[in-house]
């Protein structure tokens, strides 16, 4: 009779609804034509452990089942084999420790250091006596790169020490075509390019051979090399880079319940996009410190807490605009493509998008005076992007000018005699008021203020302009009378 067994002990025979059981041996079971085999390999919760019994014992995968000798008619869900109520391997504990050591290209140099050198703030953040971070990240690399230096670290921190790795993104940077708007697309790669990424995670790997088990191989941090943002809904090309090269590599008693690694950098970054950079791949200067938090505390509650993190969902929701055919703009930076930096203001025409993606808008800046600005600058919370204003993209940058200094902008392209909700908003880091007009320049009477101090949330400086019948409107954007300074960081046209 097929039993499931605990070391030598029969637990019962299988039948719908049983559970595998893992044992200090791994994954045990008898069947009628594998008396009392024990299988050793051990439970994968991206199912290792239904890949290893079907092309191992010739038991048969079908659809969410597994069929063969000794189990039920239909089969066992391979739900009711791969989870439920199974013990999870051992997770170490922080007294495992003295040492965590981050490794791999710019991502990790920018938040934790480089040359195994201690990370200050990540060791103040981790707080525990006797244990220090150390950082060995190196801009530019590539897998094959990282290889030595990860040998280095191997041999510079030889025991007690737990390694992360994080490494890919610049074989996946050479995907695609930044000037076609496809960088990063891994379904772009070459054939030898693939397979070289492929080969060379596996000898990274290998650098930790005997110290497997105290290595997170982290997947890629989600990243939005064209600036396309949530509105596509399309997965990120990092996760596909991961699925294939990275996966395969997660340390067992590392992997959360979805499968991937307790410390996801993708999961992290799906949920906090604001930490990248203008560039959608780094980190920026307000992001880097949160990032670094947000590591060291899932850390900590793993090692220290022993508690097991709760996965990240992955899902890539569709961020549906409100308005399709309104307009946003971040000054200095947006996270959603439309951006006028400081540097534009020179009378050239610049292409906008609405907020659906399917229709193009001109705006032509010019100023009265020099005007001035700052990428990541104040930023206030933890704010998802959610198309409105006080979205986070609001704080990461803002365009400025003095008293006397004016920001010019003309639209063309809008929806011609239609009635425009035009919309700013304006922080900055000093928190006295001072105030920024956003005035219609066919009628300088239609003004409306925005507080440009560091407490949001507060009313954006709204006015209502009508276009012609070309679809153009004109708006300046000045310092009231009594204000030292004008300020732009944000602003949206919402057709009424």
């Amino acid at each position: 009779m097929s039993k499931l067994i605990l070391s030598d002990m029969p637990v019962g025979d299988i039948k719908s609804g049983d559970q595998a059981v893992l044992t200090e041996h791994g994954w045990a079971i008898n069947s009628p034509d594998k008396d009392d085999v024990q299988l050793t390999h051990e439970y994968n919760s991206a199912g290792g452990f239904v890949d290893w019994i079907v092309a191992q014992t010739g038991y048969e995968k079908v659809g969410n089942k597994i069929t063969g000798p000794g189990f039920p008619q239909g089969g066992i869900d391979i739900m009711e084999l791969g989870h439920g109520n199974i013990p999870p391997q051992s997770l170490p504990t922080m007294s495992d420790y003295d040492s965590i050591v981050f490794i791999g290209a710019s991502i990790i140099k920018g938040a934790f250091g480089t040359n195994n050198a201690p990370s200050t703030e990540a060791t103040t953040l981790l707080n525990v006596s006797g244990v220090t971070v150390y950082g060995n990240g190196h801009s530019g690399y590539t897998i094959d790169s990282i290889i030595p230096k990860a040998a280095e670290s191997v041999a510079a921190f030889p025991s007690r020490t737990l390694f992360v790795v994080h490494a890919g993104g610049n074989n996946l940077s050479g995907a695609g075509d930044a000037g076609a708007g496809t960088k990063g697309n891994w379904d772009l790669i070459t054939t030898t390019q693939r397979q070289k990424a492929i080969d060379d995670y596996t000898s990274l790997k290998a650098v930790f051979a005997g110290r497997e088990d105290d290595v997170i191989f982290c997947p890629l941090t989600q990243r939005d090399y064209n600036r396309a943002g949530y509105a596509l809904g399309t997965d990120f090309d990092s996760n596909k880079f991961s699925s294939e090269v990275i996966s395969p590599h997660y340390t067992p008693r590392f992997q959360n319940s979805n499968g991937f690694p307790m410390l996801d950098l993708y999961g992290m970054l799906i949920n906090h996009e604001w930490y990248l950079s203008e560039d959608g791949i780094h980190m920026s200067i307000s992001g880097t410190p949160k990032f670094r938090e947000n590591i060291i505390s899932t850390l900590r509650s793993l090692l220290v807490d022993e508690a097991v993190p709760t996965p990240y969902a992955h899902n890539i929701p569709y961020a549906s605009a409100p308005v399709p055919k309104a307009v946003s703009i971040g000054f200095h930076y947006n996270v959603n493509s439309n951006i006028i930096s400081s540097g534009d203001f020179t009378g050239t025409p610049i292409t906008l998008v609405t907020d659906d993606r399917t229709t193009e808008v001109s705006v032509t800046p010019t100023s009265t005076g020099t005007i001035s600005g700052r990428g990541d600058g104040y930023l206030y919370g933890d704010r998802p992007f959610d198309w409105t204003l006080d979205s986070d993209p609001t704080f990461y940058g803002v365009a400025w000018g003095g008293a006397g200094e004016e920001m010019h902008l003309a639209f063309t392209g809008l929806q011609a005699n239609t009635t425009y909700s035009v919309e700013l908003q304006a922080y900055r880091e000093a928190n006295e008021a001072r105030y920024t007009e956003l005035v219609d320049q066919g009628d300088t009477n239609n003004v409306s203020v925005v507080n440009s101090s560091d407490l949001p949330p507060k009313a954006s400086a709204t006015i209502q302009v009508t276009t012609n019948g070309l679809g153009e409107l004109s708006v300046t954007i000045r310092a009231q009378s009594g204000s030292a300074y004008c300020y732009a960081s944000a602003m949206r046209l919402v057709p009424v």
